[in-house]
């Protein structure tokens, strides 16, 4: 292979490479409003919808390209010690398991994941009476809790794909919630 060759491969390889690797910037910092109790901060990759009502309704997650992925994270208005918060997260993943489980094609599993200031903690369900699936017919969805600092959050994740890069995105983005009080 001559030089010009072998360099233009390696170039061709290092672009590649950048085009392939997720950088540090393709996420923005926001801050959604948590009503009178404070807000919280967020990593939202680049061109995703964020859309929140007054007071601490519902936030509405969806990537740039529709129809891929909707999640809907629900603030609780409760304040408390981390220990009271967890134990809250305990009786809601209970009751989200009660409700999953007639509808899950396999054993529930609870998966737990950490950020700097967030835990995550869902169970991934495959619907089994859904054969074509679709957002409002999703056959795969992520149904759980986010503790962050003393305030806890629902969410659940809607997808058309087991393994869509949307559904590992949006829990990153459930990772990198943080608290932030009012002044």
């Amino acid at each position: 292979m001559s030089k010009p060759v072998a360099r233009a491969v390696c170039h061709l390889v290092a672009l590649l490479l950048i085009a392939f690797v997720p950088s540090e910037t393709s996420a923005e910092t926001k801050r959604l409003k948590f009503g009178e109790f404070g807000e919280f901060e967020a990593k939202i990759p680049d061109g995703w919808r964020v859309d929140q009502g007054e007071q601490y309704t519902a936030i509405l997650v969806q990537p740039a390209e529709e129809n891929r992925m909707i999640m809907v994270l629900e603030p609780l208005p409760a304040l408390g010690t981390p220990e009271e918060v967890a134990s809250t997260a305990e009786r809601l993943l209970a009751h989200k398991k009660q409700q999953l489980e007639p509808i899950a094609e396999d054993p529930l599993e609870l998966t737990d994941v950490r950020g700097d200031h967030a835990r995550v903690r869902y169970y991934a369900v495959i619907d089994k009476a859904v054969s074509v699936s679709s957002l409002q017919n999703a056959k795969y969805a992520d149904d759980g809790v986010v503790e962050i600092g003393p305030v806890l959050a629902v969410f659940n994740l809607l997808v058309n794909e087991k393994d869509a890069p949307e559904r590992a995105a949006a829990i990153d983005f459930l990772k990198s919630l943080r608290f932030v009080p009012p002044d």
